[in-house]
């Protein structure tokens, strides 16, 4: 399990790539303002 930026297309791809993927949980930094959603393998 890990957390990635959602707006970070590279690191998403990555993780993709070794077998990750988003299980809809989410949860927002507050500065800045990035969205990070969790993805698990």
């Amino acid at each position: 399990m890990l957390w990635v930026a959602k707006d970070n297309p590279r690191a998403v791809a990555f993780y993709r790539r070794n077998g990750f993927e988003f299980d809809g949980a989410e949860q927002t930094d507050p500065a800045p303002k990035i969205v990070d959603a969790r993805m698990v393998r």
